[in-house]
């Protein structure tokens, strides 16, 4: 038997800083302008961006009172929460005191009734923002031929209709389409100008596409918005068809507006299964079959607008998260793939031209971190919006196997618990000491070889030789790093031949496995960092 604990790790410059464990799976997190807020099972959590708890709201009866919508609308100082108790609830919280209750609404559903994705976030200006939300619609019928795939609701009293209201100026203020199946994927509200952009993927039969819709929410009226759609269908790419967006982000800039999107062929024991491509999206124009604003007939066009990458900067069996962030005109991406990797590459981007290296790829490939265990590592990543030096990541542990005899029914059974690599009786009274804490490394050249100096807490765990391993990562590339001698606050191993660096390594102790990297800085500064050297 084995218990998921969330886990929310906070990274600058790429060092592995705070951790924070929590008692139960992380389903959501959001990270507004001063605050991050983490959904798990039974609570909703206040915290600063040091990942300092400040308040806690219990959710009772989680079951039942599934929170699926969880927006922070910084301008107004409030967190907007959605659930699913009864027929539907909204709730407003105050931003800085979340057991503050503004006001709540029942019998609303906004969010999906089932646990499927969607895209929520707060769109428009001034006093006509609204809660924008994408979603599969939960509530058809077998004989609807429209669906409800994304809505513009009220944030304000003032607004017309009241706050959570989706009613506009004469009829619903909603996104129509025929197509039923649908899963959205990403999506942001880009400031100035103000313009709203979608991105999910559609099927019909056995065709799948991914798609963008693009609203201008410059636009007072909701109605106006919703009529101002426009879409394209977003290809990828011209070596295989991958026709499932996977994650997306967009690269922070000025004057331009350029999305990254993580695309599948559905065929992970290929290893080019997953691509990574980028893409210009200043300029979304015309309309696509079966998407269109309430009401409007035919609803949309016959041929699609197609778009093109720009480039396709990377591919993998499975990548499955991915954030960006931009310095002058260098862009640093970092991936989440499926069998517990996080990678970083970075790159130029001037005057609007992807400066690659001679051979078309991206330089500084680097594995920042490697799960033995395989797991999702990466499912989620969002940077501080405030000055984008802080990333946070949620990950999922796992905390304690334990295991029994078959029970004889004699009143009594045993029960073993797994600790490092030693199976151990559950009696009255046991000791058990908390895993190494080891906290970064050193690396310097002696003779021939790489000594590396890993530094940790003093423990009294008296750690042999025999428990340790310690393997030095530079790319794809592996190295045994021979251990010479392990004190209570350090580990000492050499890298035996003429070798200059490693950008991280795996150090595993019984069961527990540690990733350490020993990049310094978050943004890629020099060509000697794009080609991993140092």
């Amino acid at each position: 038997m084995r218990r998921l604990l969330g886990i929310l790790v906070l990274l600058k410059y790429c060092i592995c800083g705070d951790v924070v464990n929590f008692d139960s799976d992380i389903k959501d997190f959001v990270v507004g302008n001063g605050k991050l807020f983490v959904l798990t099972d039974h609570r909703l959590h206040q915290m600063s961006h040091d990942l300092s708890e400040e308040k806690r709201k219990i959710i009772t009866n989680a079951t039942e009172y599934r929170v699926n919508i969880l927006v922070p609308f910084d301008a107004n100082n409030t967190l907007i929460t959605c659930g699913t108790f009864n027929d539907g609830y909204c709730e407003v919280l105050d931003i800085n005191d979340i057991t503050n209750s503004i006001y709540y609404e029942s019998n609303i559903l906004i969010g999906p009734r089932q646990d499927e994705k969607y895209v929520a976030f707060i769109a428009g200006t001034g006093s006509s923002r609204y809660l924008l939300v994408g979603k599969k619609d939960d509530d058809t019928k077998a004989q609807d031929a429209r669906y409800s795939v994304v809505t513009l609701w009220n944030t304000l009293q003032s607004q017309y209709g009241g706050i959570f209201s989706k009613i506009a100026e004469g009829s619903d203020a909603s996104i129509q389409s025929t197509v039923r199946d649908v899963e959205f994927v990403g999506g942001f509200q880009r400031v100035s100008p103000s313009e709203s952009y979608l991105f999910l993927n559609a099927k019909t039969g056995s065709e799948r596409k991914v798609l963008v819709l693009w609203m201008n929410s410059s636009k007072g009226k909701k109605r106006d918005i919703i009529k101002s759609l426009q879409a394209a269908t977003i290809r990828c790419c011209s070596d295989k068809a991958r026709p499932v967006l996977v994650a997306c982000t967009v690269i922070p800039s000025v004057n331009s507006v350029i999305w990254a999107g993580v695309f599948s062929a559905q065929n992970q024991q290929d290893p080019e299964n997953s691509a990574l491509a980028l893409y210009d999206i200043r300029s979304i124009q015309g309309r696509v079959k079966g998407f269109c604003a309430y009401g409007e007939n035919p609803c949309g066009s016959e041929s699609d607008t197609e778009l093109q990458p720009l480039s396709v900067v990377f591919k993998h069996s499975s990548m499955s998260a991915v954030a960006a962030v931009r310095s002058g005109s260098w862009i640093v991406l970092f991936i989440g793939t499926s069998d517990g990797q996080l990678i970083k590459i970075c790159f130029i981007f001037y005057f609007s031209l992807l400066m690659l290296d001679e051979k078309f790829t991206p330089g500084c490939p680097t594995v920042l971190f490697r799960s033995d265990d395989k797991r999702a590592v990466l499912p989620r990543m969002h940077f501080d919006p405030v000055d984008f030096k802080y990333i946070y990541i949620a990950l999922r542990k796992r905390d304690v196997w334990f295991h029994s005899h078959p029970y004889d029914r004699s009143g009594l059974f045993r029960l073993l618990l797994n600790v490092q690599n030693s199976a151990v009786d559950c009696v009255d009274y046991f000791s058990y000491k908390s895993d190494p804490e080891f906290t970064e490394f050193i690396t310097s050249k002696v003779a021939n070889d790489l000594q590396v100096n890993i530094q940790k807490k003093a423990d009294m765990l008296n750690l042999s030789m025999s428990e340790v391993t310690v393997t030095g990562l530079q790319g794809d590339r592996q190295y045994l790093c021979v251990l010479e001698k392990i004190e209570s606050n350090a580990v000492i191993c050499k890298i035996k031949g003429a070798f200059p660096a490693v950008d991280s390594l795996t150090i595993t102790v019984g069961n527990y496995v540690l990733g350490m990297s020993g990049t310094k800085y978050l943004f890629c500064l020099s060509p000697q960092d794009i080609t991993g050297r140092e």
